[in-house]
């Protein structure tokens, strides 16, 4: 959990630096900031033989720009690299107080808010305050509900308990999952958000071990997003892959994915994906007369 707490303050500052490059105006900051990086880098490699003081420098460094550049767009970093230092010095405590300065001052954007919140919930799983980690988490999941993370939650949620040996919560939090993603599909049809509660919704089944109603999410996203610009060649590619796999080893059945193709071309004769079904089909069906089987490929 202590790296996936490094691992997400690195990749929250990263958002920060890359829009440095979109505004020149933050130019100057961002030369400092890079050069403060290169001394937090090098604490990070060992921050059990560095002095406390040296710690409590860097942070004042840090701080001393928030007072210097008061109207720039990179101050979430800024505040994000000042909870890392506190972190990485295990004062958790100090790390949470610079995170909540940016639920404070951007509150407004619900996408930073519910990863700061991510950051937070992480702090508190990696000095084992499992219940106020828990509650962070799940403050995204209800606030902050149709974000990236809080779309996610359910299922990091249902992680947390398999993490933390308690079968039974991550059970019910999988079968809250389930309700949950099918409710935002349906509310939110062919949008982005929809389309990911679809993806996710696949991939909760498949945890749950239930491969037939996996196959069957995939079939509707296939079905439901076929003129929109979410599925892809690639997300096709991995979609079929799934459903040809899961299908040949898990439900023992090469027919379920030769009548999904099927019915896709049924419902979107020129559609541009369909010759890439009609080879499935001529492969599947090939593959089924020599009664071949299909070994197991990862899931995405």
């Amino acid at each position: 959990m202590k790296r996936t707490l490094t691992i997400l303050f690195g990749l929250l500052l990263g958002i920060f630096l890359i829009l440095s490059f979109l505004d020149k105006s933050d130019y100057p900051l961002e030369k400092r900031l890079w050069r403060l990086k290169k001394q937090l880098t090098q604490i990070a490699r060992d921050p059990k033989a560095v002095p406390d003081q040296k710690f409590e420098d860097l942070a004042s460094r840090y701080k001393r720009l928030l007072k210097q550049y008061p109207d720039s767009k990179l101050l979430p970093g800024i505040y994000f690299e000042i909870g890392n230092i506190y972190a990485l010095k295990k004062d958790y405590a100090k790390s949470r107080e610079s995170l909540q300065e940016v639920l404070v001052r951007y509150a407004e954007n619900k996408e930073l808010c519910a990863t700061t919140w991510l950051v937070i919930g992480s702090s508190y799983e990696a000095e084992e305050n499992l219940t106020e980690a828990l509650k962070a988490y799940q403050k995204i999941r209800s606030d902050y509900t149709l974000t990236e993370k809080g779309l996610n939650m359910p299922l990091y949620i249902a992680n947390f308990y398999m993490r933390h040996e308690r079968p039974k919560e991550r059970d019910n939090t999988l079968r809250e999952a389930v309700t949950f993603y099918k409710k935002t599909a349906r509310e939110n049809p062919k949008v982005s958000i929809g389309f990911n509660a679809l993806r996710l919704l696949s991939t909760t089944y498949l945890i749950m071990k239930d491969a037939k109603s996996a196959v069957d999410t995939m079939e509707q996203i296939l079905l439901d997003y076929a003129d929109s610009d979410f599925l892809n060649v690639a997300r096709v590619d991995i979609i079929t892959k799934s459903i040809n796999t899961i299908s040949a080893v898990q439900l023992k059945s090469l027919d379920i994915p030769i009548g999904i193709y099927q019915k896709f071309i049924e419902q979107y004769p020129n559609h541009r994906i369909n010759p890439y079904f009609t080879q499935m089909i001529k492969a599947l069906q090939a593959l089924k007369e020599k009664n071949v089987s299909i070994k197991p490929q990862s899931q995405p």
